[in-house]
């Protein structure tokens, strides 16, 4: 008998919120598509970026090797510099369009979340907390993809600059006092992107 009196109490509110729970699911469906769609493209760029990283590391460190010229070395270097700087800012980018795609999901599920039905029928939203629970999940997942590229970019690029330094036969001092100096004005440039 209790049963059937919840039940007829979640139909009546149903009814009087003009709500459809099908509807709602659905409806919820869709947004839960828009987000992971989005989720995905922001991988799919990553990932796309984090296979080109080693091929471009080998062909300039090939390139190094073959090269006797001291002046374009320097470029070469420089020139890594400005690559890394690039991937902190693209970065950046995608770590802010990470941010509002989840701050959007959020806000929906959070207006879902407080809407007077779910808060006297809470076992209705069983299907909305999973859905939830699997995109903080990913988005996790896609968050700390942006930093170990972000990182392994960093290392590599300074890796080849030490590389051009040794090539050309510099003093090691100087080689780690220049290295030194990339690596702050890069943390630098990293904190003031990321704060």
């Amino acid at each position: 008998m209790k049963k059937i009196i919840h039940d007829a109490n979640r139909n009546f509110s149903i009814f009087i919120n003009d709500l459809s729970i099908e509807k709602l699911k659905a409806d919820y469906k869709e947004y839960k598509s828009s987000y992971f769609e989005k989720l995905n493209s922001l991988l799919s760029k990553l990932v796309n970026q984090v296979i080109a990283l080693p091929l471009t590391f080998l062909a300039i460190a090939f390139a190094i090797d073959k090269i006797d010229n001291n002046f374009i070395s320097v470029i070469i270097m420089i020139a890594l510099v400005g690559i890394t700087i690039f991937a902190v800012a693209i970065s950046r980018h995608y770590q802010q369009d990470l941010n509002f795609i989840k701050f959007n999901f959020d806000s929906d599920f959070k207006s879902i979340e407080n809407s007077k039905f779910f808060n006297e029928y809470p076992e209705e939203k069983t299907d909305f907390t999973e859905v939830k629970t699997r995109f903080q999940a990913k988005y996790k997942t896609i968050s700390s993809y942006l930093t170990s590229y972000l990182i392994l970019t960093i290392v590599i690029n300074l890796s080849l600059i030490g590389f051009i330094l040794l090539s050309l036969m510099l003093d090691l001092k100087l080689i780690i006092f220049t290295l030194s100096i990339i690596l702050i004005s890069l943390f630098t440039l990293i904190w003031f992107l990321f704060k």
